[in-house]
């Protein structure tokens, strides 16, 4: 099924192994529909790349120096996080 949208899926790969990142840059070019934007060593120069490249999805180390992979996953991109609003207190009706 065509969408008709010829836009490939930007994929940011992250992993301290040089080789790794190769390996993992050419699978995921060889498919039709992605292609890698950047790599990245670790998840903090990782933040940087995420701002200039804006991927679509993250390709990320289970293991990693410097961060967590789970505590870096689980924070939002910054182009998609929210400003917090200030708590009210619950309205009595």
């Amino acid at each position: 099924m065509s969408t008709g949208n010829t836009s490939k899926i930007k994929v940011l790969g992250v992993d301290d192994s040089a080789l790794v990142r190769s390996l993992m840059t050419e699978i995921i070019n060889s498919q039709p529909d992605m292609h890698v934007c950047a790599t990245a060593p670790d998840p903090l120069v990782a933040r940087e790349l995420i701002k200039l490249h804006n991927p679509d999805g993250l390709m990320l180390d289970i293991e990693m120096p410097r961060m967590k992979q789970v505590t870096h996953a689980g924070r939002p991109p910054p182009r998609l996080r929210r400003r917090r609003k200030p708590r009210t207190s619950p309205r009595r009706i």
